[in-house]
C-alpha cells in the first residue's frame, strides 16, 4: 500500500501576506482506517517527498521512510510539507537577524540579497504555523491534535527554525526534529532564547550533524563550524534543564549537508531516539 501526497496551491500566510504551496502526506489506509493521526510539519515541502524542484534537487523520500516504518508496525502519520519561499526563506526561517553572514556565505551565490535584511520574520512564520495552518489540517484532516502527537521538523535552516518554534511554541509542538540545523545563522540569538524560554518537561527534541557539512565550499572551516555551534546550542539545551529523556544530540561521521543522509536519519530519529 502507498499513501497519497495532497498539494494546495497558493495558500496564504496572513501574518506575512503572501502564499504558499502545502504538500501533504496521506498515510497509506487513512481514507478507511477511520482512526486519527500524529501530524509532522516540516518545511522545504519541495524536498522532502521526491522531484526535482528542491533546493539541491534531491528528495527526503519521507514517504517512503513512513511506509517502510509502518510495515515494521508503525501507525503512520500525516506530513504537513510547506514550501520554502525561495530567497525569503532565510527571513522566513529564522526570528532574528543573521550575523556576519558575509564572511559565512558563498557572496556571489547570493549576491541579490542584502545580508542585513536576512532574517527577523521567523516569529510571524511561526504564529502562521500556529494560528493558521494547524487549525485548518486539524478541521480538515483526521488528526490527533494534542501537543504530545504534534511534530515539527526540517534541515539546516528549516532545523533552525523547527527549534524556535518548538521553543516558542511548547502548547502546539511536542516533539522537535532539528538536523543539520544552520546555528551559524545567528547562535548567540537561539542560546539567548533557550535561556529565556527555559526546558519544557512534555517536550521533545532531537538534533543530530554530520562531521562534513558546509554551506560554502570556499571556507574550510564550515564543517567544524556546524559542529561546535549544533554542540554549544545542545549544551545551552541542557544547560537550562532539557535531560537526556528529552533532548538527543547525535554526530555522524562523514556526513554531508545533503538529503541523502537526511533521509537515513529520519526514521530513527522518529522512533528510536526516546525509547
Amino acid at each position: 500500500m502507498i499513501g497519497t501526497i495532497l498539494v494546495i496551491d497558493d495558500f496564504t500566510i496572513p501574518q506575512l501576506d503572501r502564499k504558499r504551496t502545502l504538500r501533504i502526506y496521506l498515510p497509506p489506509g487513512y481514507e478507511t482506517s477511520g482512526k486519527p493521526y500524529p501530524v509532522l510539519y516540516m518545511h522545504d515541502a519541495q524536498n522532502i517527498y521526491g522531484g526535482k524542484n528542491g533546493l539541491g534537487g534531491n528528495p527526503w523520500n519521507v514517504h517512503l521512510e513512513l511506509e517502510a516504518l509502518m510495515r515494521q508496525g508503525f501507525e503512520g502519520m500525516i506530513v504537513v510539507g510547506i514550501d520554502n519561499g525561495g530567497m525569503e526563506r532565510f527571513s522566513e526561517y529564522s526570528p532574528w537577524p543573521g550575523k556576519d553572514l558575509e564572511s559565512l556565505l558563498d557572496v556571489g551565490r547570493m549576491s541579490s540579497l542584502h545580508f542585513d535584511q536576512l532574517g527577523g520574520r521567523g516569529f510571524r512564520y511561526i504564529d502562521f504555523l500556529c494560528d493558521t495552518l494547524k487549525p485548518y489540517i486539524d478541521e480538515r484532516f483526521n488528526t490527533r491534535p494534542d501537543k504530545n502527537d504534534t511534530w515539527i521538523g526540517g534541515s539546516s535552516m528549516g532545523g533552525y527554525i523547527s527549534l524556535a518554534a518548538g521553543l516558542s511554541r511548547p502548547d502546539v509542538f511536542g516533539h522537535v526534529l532539528c538536523f543539520s540545523g544552520a546555528f551559524w545563522f545567528n547562535e548567540e540569538a537561539m542560546k539567548s532564547y533557550i535561556v529565556h524560554r527555559g526546558a519544557d518537561e512534555s517536550m521533545t527534541i532531537y538534533m543530530d550533524i554530520g562531521t562534513n557539512e558546509t554551506s560554502n565550499a570556499d571556507r574550510p572551516d564550515f564543517p567544524a563550524i556546524y559542529v561546535e555551534t549544533n554542540r554549544r546550542v545542545y549544551e545551552t539545551l541542557r544547560n537550562v534543564g532539557f535531560d537526556e529523556n528529552h533532548l538527543k544530540f547525535l554526530v555522524f561521521e562523514g556526513h554531508t549537508h545533503d538529503e541523502k543522509y537526511w533521509q537515513m536519519r529520519f526514521a530513527s530519529a522518529l522512533t528510536e531516539s526516546f525509547q
